[in-house]
């Protein structure tokens, strides 16, 4: 299946985003908590019908 235009458009910004993010902040997601909250995130934003890994 073939997506939109701009959901490809959408994913590839956030996707050169996250490199600046990641350079700003190297230690986000190492400890933790952090480790929970990005979880929980997930958990929430999944689309309807996903299996949790």
């Amino acid at each position: 299946m073939t997506e939109p235009a701009w959901l490809t458009e959408t994913r590839a910004t956030y996707d050169t985003a996250a490199v600046d993010y990641a350079r700003l902040l190297p230690d986000v997601g190492e400890g933790p908590l952090d480790r929970g909250m990005l979880a929980a995130f997930l958990l929430a934003v999944r689309p309807e019908g996903t299996v949790a890994r």
